[in-house]
């Protein structure tokens, strides 16, 4: 079986365990890691003696999402056919965990952000202490601030249609939205920025 860098991968009576491991308990996921995960997937979608896949990820995160410090992604003096290839990681990543036909278990522990996310889609099954949905208040405040903007947004139709000048207001539920986004990833970020200066 091929070394990877980032992945431990532990086989046992055709279930296979792969673990990502940057070293840094974030997991961030770097072209490399990418790359990695997309050739593994290839790898084992062939083997007819794997009846499952589990993956998980090392430390206090699943992953963080895309390593925004990755130097592959920040080259200037690629041919346009390099960047290409490049910029198609993620997406080839993606259909590589999709064309799986065995089943695949995603456990998750502590954050699972961005890219990591579209992981999370081609698995058959979800395990860890997080709700992928949330925790009950944090589901209570999202439907709430749906119904209100779609109350603003019944409302600020209505005035439009009867008055014309009043066209700019058809634009307040968008604003709204932006605004309620903002507030709720303030929100979801607060913790793990305060953990972030509290560690040395």
């Amino acid at each position: 079986m091929k070394d990877f860098k980032y992945l431990k991968i532990n086989k046992d009576s055709g279930i296979v365990h792969v673990l990502m491991d940057r070293g840094d308990g974030r997991n961030a996921l770097s072209y490399d890691l990418m790359k990695e995960l997309t050739e593994c997937a290839y790898k084992f979608k062939s083997d007819i003696d794997v009846n499952c896949i589990i993956l998980s990820g090392q430390g206090d995160s699943f992953s963080v999402g895309a390593d925004l410090k990755d130097e592959t992604f920040l080259k200037g003096d690629e041919t346009s056919l390099e960047r290409r290839e490049i910029h198609k990681i993620g997406p080839d990543m993606c259909q590589a965990w999709e064309s799986l036909e065995q089943i695949t278990i995603a456990s998750i522990e502590g954050h699972c952000i961005g890219g990591a996310i579209a992981l999370l889609g081609f698995s058959a099954l979800l395990v860890g202490n997080f709700n992928r949905f949330g925790f009950g208040k944090q589901i209570g405040l999202a439907l709430f601030i749906i119904i209100l903007i779609k109350i603003i947004e019944s409302y600020t139709t209505k005035l439009s249609l009867n008055n014309s000048f009043l066209w700019p207001f058809i634009y307040i539920p968008s604003l709204v939205g932006i605004i309620s986004s903002i507030f709720l990833l303030n929100i979801s970020a607060s913790k793990y920025r305060s953990n972030y200066r509290a560690s040395p």
